[in-house]
C-alpha cells in the first residue's frame, strides 16, 4: 500500500491524501492512462511512473523527460523514501506511508497455471486482449 498525500495542485480539490492497493502507479494527467489522475494542465503529456521497492519507491518520468524530485530537476529514475516529495507539472506531492505489497507473483506463471486447470480460460483472456488492442487502436486514430 502506498499512501500519498498531494500538496500543492492547480485544482485545490484534488489537495489531500490518496492510497493505492499495487505495486506500480502511474500519475498523470491522460486520464485513460494512469491510476492517479491530476488536473494540472502544466503536465501535458508528462506521466510518473511510481514502482514498489525493498526499499522504497523508485520513480521515474515514463517519456523520458524530468520531474522534481525534493525540489530539485531529475531525469530517470530515483528511489524515494516516506516524508520526500515529488512534483510533475505544478503539482507537488509527498509520500506519506510504503506498506510492501504481500503478494508477489509471476504474472505469466499465473496465467499457464490458470490455463491448465481451466482451458476456457485462454479464451477469456486471449478475447480480453483483443478487446483491450481494438480500443487502443480506436484513441490512436
Amino acid at each position: 500500500m502506498l499512501k500519498l498525500k498531494v500538496i500543492h495542485c492547480p485544482d485545490e480539490s484534488f489537495i489531500g491524501e490518496y492510497q493505492f492497493f499495487f505495486p506500480r502507479v502511474k500519475v498523470g494527467r491522460k486520464i485513460n492512462h494512469v491510476h492517479f489522475y491530476l488536473n494540472d494542465s502544466m503536465i501535458h503529456r508528462s506521466v510518473l511512473c511510481l514502482e514498489e521497492q525493498p526499499d522504497g519507491i523508485l520513480i521515474w518520468e515514463e517519456g523520458g523527460g524530468y520531474y522534481l524530485s525534493n525540489d530539485k530537476k531529475i531525469s530517470g529514475k530515483k528511489l524515494h523514501r516516506v516524508g520526500d516529495t515529488f512534483g510533475i507539472g505544478d503539482s507537488k506531492i509527498q509520500i506519506i506511508q510504503i506498506v510492501p505489497t504481500l503478494e508477489q507473483f509471476d504474472h505469466e506463471v499465473r496465467y499457464h497455471e490458470l490455463t491448465e486447470k481451466y482451458p476456457y480460460m485462454a479464451d477469456l483472456f486471449w478475447a480480453l486482449k483483443q478487446e483491450i488492442l481494438a480500443i487502443e487502436k480506436e484513441k490512436k486514430e
